[in-house]
């Protein structure tokens, strides 16, 4: 103030005892000076008035602009949310269940329609008689929220379209206002139908391989009683055949013994062709048998010790009548009598009796070996 300037503070913060308790107030100061008749600086006036009301209506009013702009910016993140949510969500008002908000999801399901500001019997009419509106005015009325698992609606996903099953898991809630009274109902909920028609298909498939695992398992059986029959069969009839032939073998004998009286040199061979038919005729029953044995799985094996010597005596006169049918001559060059290996004898017989001579491109030995 020394140099004649005047100086104003606004809203100086000062605390005040009003009412015998601190306040806080804010003032205006404006001081200026006053000359005296030597043109110096005299005296100060001071003018002063509060101005607490004003700093605070400010102050509210920035608070109020602060909270705006945030209230703005969590509406566009949650506008942003709702639009862009995997689920389908929707808004209704009123008792028509007018639509105030719906998602992309929601008007993908509804096949983009047009459905903003309308009731919801107008907006979807072929829900109607599935009795969606009937569950929003139960939900508007009792506030009690509905929830729906895998429900199939008919929709038209396209415009001018064929209806179209879908299911969906959705759930109804009711929008409460602060005095407590419902305005609305938020719809939230998810198209699941993919995963029904998975699941069917899934379930579908594992009913037919079950059904083809009952058709298999009874074949299975079929083909084993199919195989025990045949075994008991080819059994039955071996015993039919063997005994006739075991009789043959028998009368052979007695003849070769001469028990009928003395037989002749050529007689004699016959009977030995008789018996080694009668016994190729015994091989290939046993044959028949152990290839049936074979197929049911019940093929047996009893090895022992065997003499090489003994076996090919043996086997002589089951492949000798082929050999000299196909012109060949046969010979078994002797062995050492102790040779010997570990077989089954019957399965060797087998092996041996289905020897087939074929007649050798090439001429014979001089000496008539084959």
């Amino acid at each position: 103030m020394r140099g004649g300037e005047a100086v104003k503070m606004e809203d100086m913060p000062l605390t005040f005892v009003r009412h015998r308790a601190p306040e806080q107030t804010y003032f205006t100061f404006a001081y200026s000076p006053v000359w005296d008749e030597s043109g110096g600086v005299g005296g100060v006036l001071d003018v002063a008035f509060e101005t607490t009301e004003q700093v605070e209506g400010r102050r509210l009013q920035e608070e109020r602009e602060r909270l705006h702009s945030e209230l703005e910016l969590e509406r566009s993140r949650l506008s942003f949310v709702f639009q862009q949510a995997s689920s389908f969500l929707a808004v209704q008002r009123g008792p028509e269940h007018v639509f105030e908000l719906v998602n992309d999801a929601y008007h993908q399901l509804v096949g983009y329609r047009e459905i903003l500001g309308v009731p919801a019997r107008e907006a979807l009419p072929e829900v109607v008689a599935q009795g969606f509106p009937d569950l929003l005015d139960r939900v508007l009325r009792t506030g009690e929220p509905f929830i729906g698992r895998e429900m199939p609606v008919v929709l038209a996903r396209v415009r001018d379209a064929p209806l179209e099953e879908r299911f969906v898991d959705f759930v109804y809630t009711p929008l409460t206002e602060a005095d407590g009274t419902r305005s609305g109902i938020i719809t939230h909920g998810y198209d699941v139908t993919e995963q029904v028609l998975a699941r069917r298909e899934v379930e579908r498939l594992l009913k037919e391989a079950e059904r083809e695992h009952s058709d298999a398992e009874a074949a299975r059986k079929e083909a084993e009683f199919a195989n025990r029959s045949k075994t008991e069969f080819l059994s039955a009839m071996s015993h039919e055949l063997r005994t006739p032939l075991n009789a043959i073998g028998g009368y052979a004998e007695l003849l070769e013994m001469g028990i009928h009286g003395p037989i002749t040199a050529a007689q004699h061979t016959a009977l030995r062709r008789i018996t080694a038919g009668q016994q190729h005729l015994l091989t290939l029953i046993q044959d028949i048998l152990s290839y049936a044995r074979l197929e049911a799985g019940r093929l047996e094996f009893y090895p022992r010790p065997l003499l090489v010597s003994q076996l090919l005596s043996g086997v002589e006169p089951l492949i000798l009548p082929q050999a000299e049918a196909k012109g060949i001559a046969l010979s078994i060059e002797p062995c050492d009598v102790s040779l010997g290996l570990i077989a089954d004898e019957e399965r060797v017989r087998q092996i041996c009796s289905t020897w087939r001579a074929t007649p050798s491109s090439s001429p014979s030995p001089a000496d008539g070996s084959p």
